[in-house]
């Protein structure tokens, strides 16, 4: 996977003292906490778009993936590929939904698709990753006499993160 967010970019928008190595480990962390949840990053060999291939349970009218979805390569439902007469696509939505075959999908479908190109908004949202993993608390005050405790002014920094990450989930702002 290649990275979307360097040292460099980190350095242009936060104050840190840490290396470039210590950063760089801190950006793949949160790279990957977002590839994980949302697929790898849009990405070109020789400026044709690379499809994204993922698999999903069926039994209901509509799919929905993980991304928005620029055009669909291929569809397998249950070992049988699709024509595109059977299927409609909601792009900006990531969905698909079926048009024949009781208007409900297999029992295992996999659909191949280029996904919409989302790199600007994943580097935002990468960078604001680190910047609260790098503020490690936001925190109002703490105590250490005997236990630790803590109290926060607002958001965690993991609902801080969440308000991250939802900003690639479908629907967002798109």
């Amino acid at each position: 996977m290649a990275n979307l967010v360097f040292a460099a970019d980190v350095r242009a928008l936060v104050d840190t003292k840490l290396t470039d190595e210590q950063l760089d480990d801190i950006i793949a962390q949160c790279e990957d906490d977002v590839t994980m949840r949302f697929g790898e990053h849009y990405s070109e060999t020789d400026g044709t778009p690379n499809t994204v291939a993922e698999t999903v349970e069926g039994g209901k009218p509509s799919l929905f993936l993980r991304r928005r979805i620029q055009s669909i390569s291929s569809i397998v439902e249950d070992s049988i590929t699709l024509a595109a007469s059977s299927y409609r696509l909601w792009g900006r939505q990531g969905r698909v939904e079926r048009l024949s075959e009781g208007g409900k999908w297999g029992k295992v479908v996999t659909v191949t698709y280029v996904p919409v190109n989302d790199n600007a908004r994943r580097k935002n949202v990468i960078i604001e990753l680190v910047r609260i993993t790098l503020s490690r608390t936001t925190l109002q005050s703490e105590s250490i006499g005997g236990e630790y405790s803590y109290s926060t002014r607002g958001e965690s920094p993991e609902e801080l993160c969440a308000t991250q990450m939802r900003r690639l989930q479908l629907g967002a702002g798109l």
